[in-house]
């Protein structure tokens, strides 16, 4: 955050001999504040050789003819001489008491050299110049010198062809805070002295006999992050900022993660048990929006949609009895600040923003009233900062260095009709802005016009704030363990939360496994925790360790028409859920024996956490808020696959983790179980998802026609429920989702909804037309009230640490979604497919080679169950030796 700096003037006064009046002189731009005078003088030398762009040809001898020190004041100009503004794109003329500091030119030393015999002694009347838009045409041809004449003539045609500039850029000179502009602090209080050189002789450039490579044109990449602000935003006519955020994002999903205060992924405000703590302030904020940098007016939230004619407007009321506007009065009641976000659409800004989302310092509610908009009642709310003493960063690059508290306050008065005191916000007039009040929105007892213009006393009316410090710091600490956390914190929710970089101030999401890594290019900010590895007993939860002997299922069979069968291998218990038309879902239920011997689940489990997989997580393929990313973390080996996220780089399975190998054996092995052998085929792809704490994976299907029809995986870690359910156009038998039109064609499936009235319609689609059967089908399959819109789920999978699951069948993926849960802190996921080679580019078909030796398969530790039941017997045999010795005693 921005410190102001106290501007000290020193002053001289000077004689007008026109009015023999004392008038007060600019600051001298030799006085040294910082090394400013050091960085004038270098600037000045550099520019040496640079005409002065003043076109009144009297004038511009007299300047020429000058070699001792001159002092003018505005007197000596004459009457009618035309100076360049700013900008120099505009000409000022210059009047009895104008000057010439006050024009860029002169303001920035960028014309005039450190030669100290000359010197120039204005007085700055800035309402007594007049900016006009048309060039003086005259004067050049009076200069003896043919030099000065052609730079001159070369200004003049640069000039003419720059766009005029706003007003804001007119402002005192002083309070310009831009690096660029540092040789323009000059005030109303002292005198300057400038220097004039002579024009320098350019040099003759030698061309050399190498010819260099010429750069395509358009094809320059702006190498630093303000050149790439400056080229994005070049369209952009706003002047730039005076600084930088301290903290700020490039898209919705690293501004939620990263910030505790604004967890808001749609809408503009983050409200939590009754407060506002963030508000974004980006492209829609209703009409009268208003911001600079000090205050701010928006809308409250809610009551927008399209119109008739497809425009997006207030079409309701806004109520104030919601709980976000009742939020928005809390805050202001309590005096209770909050954090403003500005975005990139945000055009009321006073300054170009240069990232998509920026935050500003702390706000205060001052006011809030109810005006109309397209007829309706709106919410309008009036912000201030509450360190009115620092400056922000969004402020103009030559706006005031300090804003002073002022007297200004505008009125306020009480209604006689509601009793509620209210200022007068509109220069048209005081108006009562209760909405629910008689006299709402009248003037003089005829209704107000809906055009308004804000009272300007009550846009520049300023409160010393003495309020509370806001609840959540603007930018958060960065996440560490401390003594109070178990070993499992670093797979905590509160470690895959996103933080805020220490170097440049990006919001960053945790998108690696092992560490946060900054986003922004160049930026060499990463932040590690330290992560023991974690055994798997330390996440069951309440799940215990496991099973000694056969595990008891805790499935769910929510479709009565699902057909469970029951078995068991050796140690394992297996369940296999008929779906029909030949598809089965198996699970295989793991033990404390199996999980525990060597090469087993728990040294996978602890494996995975020591090799460097490649987990990170990936942009969602579809998503409703842009650049969403996965909440799990995952890398694919073997051949390509391409689910809910995109995997751009694979890496092949003979380069994989031992673990990873390990893992593709056991899942052969489960596979073949639970399939016919001639049906099987050999996997080829792995894909490796790890979960933290509260992380999942969202209903979806692996249903991409490169896949073969057997899908297995193994479950290490915490518990996870694993759910199928029919998908909607299935369950319920429309083919869009405003279930408008029926699809007759679509196969009646178990556990799909009302399937005899469903029957019924496709007899009647042989006879009765489109329009017909859609008709028949909203009567004959109307949701009723309470009912819901969404497909329940049939089957419910108990995933415990070693268990496996196998999916089978062409069409599983056609109809069934699934998606994964874990109720614990930290769970990996891995998953075998096979992908057709002839659906994969040629040179990336041998990553899903791996050789598997027939003499290391898996066999589902039959040894082990044989041993474990030769301890079980030995032990049966005791116990009865041990009962019949107590029984003959």
């Amino acid at each position: 955050m921005a410190k102001s700096k106290n501007v000290s003037t020193k002053t001289s006064k000077i004689k007008d001999p026109s009015t023999n009046s004392t008038e007060i002189s600019h600051p001298a731009i030799g006085s040294d504040r910082g090394g400013q005078s050091e960085k004038i003088l270098r600037r000045s030398r550099r520019l040496q050789g640079m005409p002065i762009p003043i076109f009144n040809p009297k004038f511009l001898a007299t300047i020429q003819a000058m070699s001792s020190e001159i002092t003018m004041s505005a007197s000596t100009l004459p009457d009618g001489a035309i100076l360049p503004s700013d900008n120099d794109s505009t000409l000022t003329k210059v009047t009895d008491s104008a000057t010439i500091l006050n024009h860029r030119p002169f303001k920035d030393a960028e014309s005039l050299s450190t030669n100290p015999n000359i010197s120039i002694k204005t007085v700055l009347n800035k309402s007594d110049v007049d900016v006009l838009s048309d060039r003086n045409e005259t004067g050049n041809e009076d200069s003896k010198d043919s030099d000065v004449k052609q730079n001159n003539n070369k200004k003049d045609n640069r000039l003419s062809e720059k766009p005029l500039r706003s007003e804001q850029d007119h402002l005192d000179p002083t309070l310009v805070k831009s690096k660029k502009r540092k040789a323009a602090a000059c005030s109303a209080e002292k005198t300057t002295k400038l220097a004039l050189a002579p024009p320098r002789e350019k040099k003759q450039k030698v061309k050399s006999s190498t010819p260099k490579r010429q750069r395509k044109a358009g094809n320059e990449k702006p190498k630093t992050a303000k050149e790439r602000f400056l080229a994005a935003s070049a369209d952009d006519t706003r002047p730039l900022p005076w600084g930088e955020p301290e903290v700020w994002a490039e898209t919705r999903p690293e501004l939620c993660e990263a910030l505790p205060w604004f967890r808001c992924w749609q809408g503009a405000g983050h409200t939590h048990g009754g407060y506002v703590f963030g508000v974004l302030l980006d492209e829609d904020q209703g009409k009268r929006a208003y911001m600079d940098e000090h205050v701010v007016i928006t809308r409250a939230g809610g009551g927008i949609g399209k119109n008739e004619s497809g425009e997006i407007c207030q079409i309701k009321d806004h109520d104030s009895e919601n709980g976000r506007i009742k939020a928005f009065i809390k805050n202001e009641e309590q005096n209770i600040p909050l954090h403003l976000i500005i975005g990139q659409n945000n055009i009321h800004c006073p300054s170009r923003i240069p990232h998509r989302y920026c935050i500003t310092p702390d706000f205060h509610i001052t006011d809030h009233w109810d005006e109309k908009s397209n007829d309706h009642v709106v919410v309008k709310f009036r912000l201030e900062k509450t360190d009115l003493n620092c400056k922000s960063w969004y402020a103009a690059e030559d706006s005031p260095e300090v804003h002073v508290l002022t007297d200004i306050k505008a009125l306020r008065k009480e209604c006689p009709e509601c009793n509620v005191t209210r200022p007068q916000v509109f220069a048209s007039g005081w108006m009562c802005l209760n909405g629910k009040c008689a006299l709402f929105w009248t003037l003089d007892g005829c209704l107000a016009p809906e055009a308004q213009n804000y009272n300007l006393a009550f846009l520049k009316e300023r409160w010393v704030y003495d309020g509370f410090l806001p609840p959540y710091a603007m930018k958060p600490e960065l996440i560490q363990p401390n003594a109070n956390h178990g070993q499992a914190f670093p797979a905590t929710r509160q470690c895959w939360e996103g933080i805020v970089c220490k170097i440049c101030g990006r919001c960053n999401l945790r998108q690696h496994w092992d560490a946060w890594r900054c986003r922004t290019e160049g930026c060499p900010f990463e932040h590690k925790l330290p992560m023991d590895v974690i055994p798997a007993s330390s996440v069951m939860g309440d799940a215990g360790y496991g099973f000694q002997g056969h595990g008891v299922s805790q499935d769910k069979i929510s479709e009565p028409s699902i057909i469970c069968e029951i078995r068991k291998h050796g140690l394992y218990r297996e369940c296999v859920y008929q779906l029909g038309d030949g598809l089965t879902i198996t699970h295989l239920n793991s033990n404390n024996v199996i999980n525990s011997a060597p090469g087993g689940p728990d040294d996978l489990f602890c494996q995975l956490q020591k090799d460097d997989v490649g987990l990170e997580r990936l942009p969602m393929k579809q998503s409703v808020v842009e650049q969403t990313y996965s909440r799990h973390f995952s890398h694919n080996f073997g051949m390509p696959y391409n689910y809910v996220v995109g995997h751009d780089n694979s890496t092949s399975l003979a380069d994989a983790p031992e673990g990873i190998k390990e893992a593709v054996r056991r899942m052969t092995w489960a596979a073949k179980r639970a399939v016919v052998d001639e049906d099987f085929v050999a996997f080829n792809e792995v894909l490796a998802i790890g979960y933290f704490e509260t992380m999942k994976m969202n209903y979806h299907d692996d249903g991409e026609v490169s896949l073969g029809p057997t899908v297995a995986s193994i479950s290490l870690g915490c518990p996870a429920k694993m759910k199928w359910r029919l998908k909607m156009k299935y369950w319920c038998g429309f083919k869009d989702k405003d279930r408008k039109h029926y699809e007759p064609d679509q196969p009646i499936l178990r556990g799909c909804r009302k399937p005899e009235e469903r029957r019924k319609l496709n007899e009647l689609a042989k006879t009765a037309s489109a329009a017909e059967l859609d008709a028949a089908a909203q009567v004959a399959l109307a949701f009723g009230k309470g009912e819901s819109k969404t497909p329940p789920v049939v089957l419910e999978l108990d995933l415990r640490h070693g268990d496996y699951m196998v999916m089978h069948g062409a069409s599983m993926q056609i109809y069934y979604e699934h998606m994964v849960t874990p109720t614990d802190k930290l769970r990996f996921g891995l998953t075998c497919r096979y992908v057709k080679p002839e659906m994969v580019p040629e040179n990336m078909r041998s990553m899903g080679d791996l050789t598997l030796d027939p003499a290391n398969a898996y066999d589902g530790d039959l040894e082990l169950y044989k041993d474990h039941m030769e301890k079980y017997e030995t032990g049966k045999v005791t116990k009865r030796r041990i009962a019949s010795v107590a029984f003959q005693a």
